[in-house]
């Protein structure tokens, strides 16, 4: 095996002084083998979750995007609803240069500072997703990136995206994943 593998398993048997030896040790009982929730019967894999959020934003944010720059061009006029999506594309995408800059120099400070920057990288990583949306031309992705740009509202967002996180991976609030026994191989 190769060296800095880490695995987790039981001792096989317990030395003299009562430390446990290395190996692969006892079998893990059944009950420890249950398949992960996603392969269980009657849960759906992932893959096909993300297919269908993907199928939906790709064709339902589009549709909703044109019926509202069509209610907006009736009500405004053509002309000022084309003026409408071209200031709010060359406004969101100076915020989203500056927030970015802010975002990115954060992210810059905590390596300097010798910290993981993880909080700062997903704030920089939502404002690259802002970016994004405001070049998109339509309201509602000019909305959604306007608000990402707002500082209180994309920390929120930072938050429940940890929470969610956090939660995927069985972390209790505030603190470190459950530890097993770590045998270095």
């Amino acid at each position: 095996l190769p060296t800095g593998r880490r695995m987790r398993c039981r001792p096989a048997s317990l030395s003299d002084d009562g430390r446990p030896r290395l190996g692969r040790g006892a079998p893990i009982p059944r009950a420890a083998r249950r398949p992960a929730a996603s392969h269980r019967r009657g849960a759906r894999p992932r893959f096909h979750d993300m297919l269908i959020r993907l199928l939906l934003a790709f064709t339902l944010v589009p549709v909703v995007e044109l019926w509202l720059l069509l209610r907006i061009g009736a009500w405004l006029g053509a002309g000022a609803t084309v003026a409408l999506v071209i200031l709010t594309g060359i406004a969101g995408a100076t915020l989203a240069r500056r927030e970015g800059v802010h975002a990115w120099s954060a992210v810059q400070a905590e390596v300097v500072a010798g910290r993981l920057p993880g909080r700062k990288l997903l704030e920089a990583l939502l404002v690259l997703v802002a970016g994004i949306v405001l070049v998109t031309p339509g309201v509602l992705t000019d909305a959604v990136g306007l608000l990402l740009l707002v500082r209180p509202v994309r920390a929120r967002v930072v938050r429940r995206l940890e929470e969610r996180y956090r939660r995927s991976l069985n972390v209790p609030p505030g603190g470190t994943p459950p530890q097993g026994r770590v045998i270095e191989i």
